[in-house]
């Protein structure tokens, strides 16, 4: 009996350890959303007069924890989709520092500007390990002005070759970077969540020296885990309409479009402002299933573990 009290009193303990890491792998652990528009741009660097209909978002927290620095980089993020792509629109602003370019056929971000993006199509905020992943449509990807890619994951893997992505130069100090994702392990539908987001990475003297992501704020790890991307919401096209359990609870909604006042261009300045963000689009479902498995065996221990103490007190 006392071997079976001790093999219970582990149990629980067991079952407890795993439901809160089921709780805490799946919890986001920011707000972070933005709404992509239905449409088609060109992607070729040319920032099309379609851009004007997305939502616009400040690319602003600067890393403290990864490659901490004082930049003063920032960018502007606009998103967009259609059947075949998730388009993706980023206006980056070094504020007077030079923009170092990739050599030759290089694709590596720790000696040459670029901005990176990282997602799940699947919408699952529930992955630890990014680059290791087992779901398709999940995976980073970067492009160079010398039009070199690069990235990991299972999305970079399978699909590199059909993705679109330019970076181009439009000041000495500013460049734009385009890209078309072909969707992958979904079918894209009005009203779908991914998880979604942008690492700046910027380089001084030619080597990476800072990092600044447009989602995650306790350090730039998006390129890792998903609990710290924001939410990407496709909205509904011009006919289409959202079934009531597609649409998330509270859709983002959109926020000035203005780009953010330049800074003083002495090197270093202080971090840009922290960017306005949209409310919180609905999580993946792998995240909510999560929860709520948590919740359950949560329930079930102490349940148990009541029925236990009653036993014993009432001898």
């Amino acid at each position: 009996m006392k071997h079976t009290k001790s093999f219970v009193v582990l149990a629980l303990c067991l079952v407890c350890l795993f439901s809160m890491s089921m709780v805490a792998s799946a919890a986001r652990q920011n707000d972070a959303g933005i709404t992509a528009t239905k449409g088609t741009p060109t992607v070729d660097g040319e920032i099309d007069g379609i851009w004007d209909e997305a939502e616009s978002q400040l690319i602003g927290n600067v890393d403290t924890a990864v490659i901490p620095s004082s930049s003063a980089t920032n960018g502007i993020l606009r998103t967009m989709w259609d059947e075949n792509y998730l388009y993706v629109l980023i206006e980056v602003d070094k504020h007077g520092a030079q923009i170092y370019e990739a050599a030759g056929t290089s694709a590596d971000e720790n000696t040459a500007d670029c901005a990176e993006v990282s997602f799940s199509m699947e919408g699952d905020f529930g992955i630890g390990n990014l680059p290791s992943a087992s779901q398709e449509g999940t995976g980073n990807v970067k492009v160079f002005t010398n039009g070199a890619k690069g990235g990991f994951g299972p999305y970079y893997n399978k699909h590199i070759a059909d993705v679109k992505g330019v970076m181009k130069i439009t000041a000495e100090d500013k460049y734009v970077v385009e890209y078309a994702l072909p969707w992958a392990g979904i079918t894209p539908y009005p009203g779908h969540t991914l998880t979604f987001e942008v690492q700046i990475n910027d380089c001084v003297n030619g080597r990476r020296a800072g990092l600044v992501s447009w989602a995650s704020t306790t350090g730039c790890w998006g390129w890792q885990q998903t609990d710290v991307h924001g939410a990407l919401y496709l909205a509904p096209g011009e006919g289409e309409t959202v079934k009531p359990t597609e649409a998330p609870t509270n859709p983002p909604t959109n926020p000035p479009t203005d780009p953010p006042t330049t800074p003083p261009t002495d090197a270093p300045t202080d971090a840009p402002t922290t960017p306005s963000t949209s409310a919180p689009a609905e999580e993946g479902s792998h995240a909510n299933t999560a929860i709520i498995y948590g919740i359950i065996a949560l329930v079930i221990a102490a349940i148990v573990a009541a029925y236990f103490l009653i036993k014993k007190f009432k001898k």
